[in-house]
């Protein structure tokens, strides 16, 4: 295992290995902790955009072998150790593993989103120091009716600009349903 900045040299090996391909979100990370068997990368584990979103992706041969498990521990090391405040993302309500996964480390749910029918998902934030205890509280709007209000418009307006964002291309994004995000608003409690 080992950590890189991510550079074209990287982009590269991740479009060779096939796992860009499957997360695009990793060529966007702004470092990665890779794992490589014979030069080939079969694992990799990052964080990027403005929101600090983790990315992980293993190959498909190599997936229940515990190579998710390292990588994840290592990247939350090495996110703390490079100073982030804070770590942001989303899980589906329903992936008993990812929640597992993500209470073992520390996050917190801050609010549930309602894209469309059959798409929800948890904003998830670990907090790593001051700034994230800013970003959590402002996160905590959108446990709101009218923060919910106010943020599936922003997502229906700046879907063009998901990656830099949240690391992820418009296509990789839930298409949002403005109405169904409203009509199904669902508050968080702590």
């Amino acid at each position: 295992m080992k950590i890189v900045d991510v550079n074209n040299d990287i982009k590269e090996k991740l479009r060779l290995s096939g796992l860009s391909k499957k997360m695009g979100s990793l060529e966007k990370c702004d470092f990665l902790v890779i794992e490589e068997i014979d030069g080939k990368i079969v694992g990799a584990g990052g964080l990027g955009g403005f929101l600090n979103v983790p990315s992980l992706q293993i190959d498909d041969s190599y997936q229940g072998k515990g190579i998710g498990r390292i990588l994840i521990d290592a990247l939350f090391e090495e996110t703390r150790r490079r100073g982030y405040s804070y770590i942001a993302g989303s899980r589906n309500p329903e992936n008993f593993r990812a929640i597992k996964l993500h209470d073992i480390h520390g996050f917190k749910r801050v609010f549930r989103v309602h894209y469309s029918s059959g798409i929800v998902r948890d904003v998830i934030i670990l907090v790593l120091g001051s700034r994230g205890k800013i970003i959590k509280c402002f996160f905590s709007i959108f446990n709101t009716l009218p923060g919910t209000i106010l943020l599936a418009f922003f997502l229906k307006l700046v879907k063009p600009v998901f990656g830099k964002i949240f690391t992820l291309p418009p296509e990789e994004f839930p298409d949002v349903d403005i109405i169904h995000m409203i009509k199904n608003f669902e508050k968080l409690k702590d």
